[in-house]
């Protein structure tokens, strides 16, 4: 399932919100109040406020607040603050257009809450605000919330509700809903089991190049669930999945290729998959290489190296930052290592592990404007590889308490609020 400067923000973050200075136009119709004020309390003569000038105060009022054709450009201007990390005056351009209807803002705010980017966390209303934006009908907003229930996450653990909001962002065409959708149609998780409509949300998926929809199509397909077998259909589906480097799908390609089950028997192919799989650490495809007498050493307990799982990556030494990160498939994986406030212990720190494989880092703010940096590891296509290494980690690398990450979680953190 769902995968599996210095700025006190918020010193000030309440302060600008209940000021009405802050609002846009405000300062300057107060300004010209206090003139119109003063001129009439100094003049000998009560004279009346004119109605053509009040017309002119209330026309002028509406001309200095941010036209609607200008809410694309503020929240660019709001998203491109929260890039540049500046937390705390990011959050408060984004709380107006948030409130104003703007869904994308309501979707940042949320996380902002969620992480205490430029406010305090608040887990209440970070959900309010994913509920607000997913009602509103945007598909993350709905794909996350229905996440955060899955979970139980900020919120009272909810299969049916996490169903009801991926369903949601399913029909809008998001892949990875519709992934979610069929695996909890296909295992009854907050919904009846129902094959026929696993099949088809994989398939929604699967052909907008979601690599796990496709192996579980090809599955689907080979084992008649929700529909009739169909080995060519099957064969199709674990190819596109291999491309992905999703060691099962290699696995089933190549014992296809091997018995001649849905094309002409091809050993050359099938044992060229089992490499691939066995390389991914598959076991099943090791022992398939056994019975050609083609054995794929396993590598000693306690002395795997990152390299050993991930051998198409080759380190390069270079200590890598945020460019590299956004550039990474976001199915992919890697260990987070230690992280601190040191940049230059956290450089130290990566490259003498540069040898183990890619290194890289990124800075985060936290909520009261100091700045802690956070150390990657290896490239890793499944969650599985990257348990791997923790598992029969090198002694080099123990003492840095590595844990397993998805790079899309990652990448969101660095793109987006």
């Amino acid at each position: 399932m769902p995968r599996p400067r210095k700025w006190s923000p918020t010193a000030t973050a309440g302060k600008h919100r209940q000021d009405p200075l802050s609002r846009p136009g405000w300062g300057i119709t107060l300004a010209i109040k206090a003139v119109m004020n003063r001129y009439l309390s100094t003049s000998r003569i009560a004279i009346p406020l004119p109605r053509t000038i009040s017309s002119i105060l209330c026309c002028l009022c509406c001309l200095l607040s941010t036209p609607p054709a200008m809410a694309a450009d503020s929240y660019e201007t709001a998203k491109a603050t929260w890039l540049a990390r500046d937390y705390g005056p990011a959050f408060l351009l984004m709380q107006p257009l948030a409130e104003q209807g703007d869904t994308r803002a309501q979707a940042s705010l949320a996380l902002m809450y969620a992480k205490g980017q430029g406010v305090p966390r608040d887990a209440q209303k970070s959900i309010a605000w994913y509920t607000r934006a997913a009602r509103a009908g945007l598909p993350q907003a709905q794909y996350d919330l229905g996440t955060k229930y899955f979970r139980g996450e900020d919120v009272p653990r909810a299969a049916d509700k996490a169903v009801y909001w991926w369903q949601q962002a399913a029909r809008s065409g998001l892949p990875e809903a519709q992934y979610d959708l069929g695996l909890a149609y296909e295992r009854g998780i907050g919904t009846a089991r129902d094959a026929r409509q696993a099949l088809d949300w994989y398939r929604a998926a699967a052909k907008q190049g979601h690599g796990l929809a496709q192996y579980a199509l090809g599955v689907a397909y080979a084992n008649a669930q929700g529909t009739r077998r169909d080995l060519q259909q099957a064969l199709q589906w674990f190819e596109a999945a291999a491309a992905h480097d999703i060691a099962s799908a290699q696995y089933n390609l190549g014992l296809m290729l091997e018995l001649g089950r849905g094309t002409h028997q091809d050993i050359a192919q099938a044992i060229r998959w089992y490499r691939s799989a066995a390389r991914l650490g598959l076991a099943e495809a090791r022992q398939r290489l056994a019975n050609f007498g083609l054995e794929v050493p396993a590598p000693e307990r306690g002395k795997m190296t990152v390299a050993e799982i991930a051998p198409a990556r080759t380190p390069s030494g270079t200590i890598h930052q945020h460019a590299w990160i956004l550039r990474q498939d976001p199915k992919a994986y890697t260990l987070q290592l230690a992280s601190g406030e040191d940049e230059a212990a956290i450089r130290k720190l990566l490259k003498r592990l540069s040898t183990l494989g890619e290194t890289a880092y990124f800075k985060q703010i936290r909520a009261d404007g100091t700045a802690r940096y956070i150390a990657l590891l290896g490239v890793f296509p499944s969650y599985q590889d990257a348990e791997r290494v923790l598992q029969q980690r090198p002694e080099t690398l123990s003492k840095a308490h590595p844990w397993a990450r998805h790079f899309a979680g990652i990448q969101h953190r660095l793109q987006s609020p």
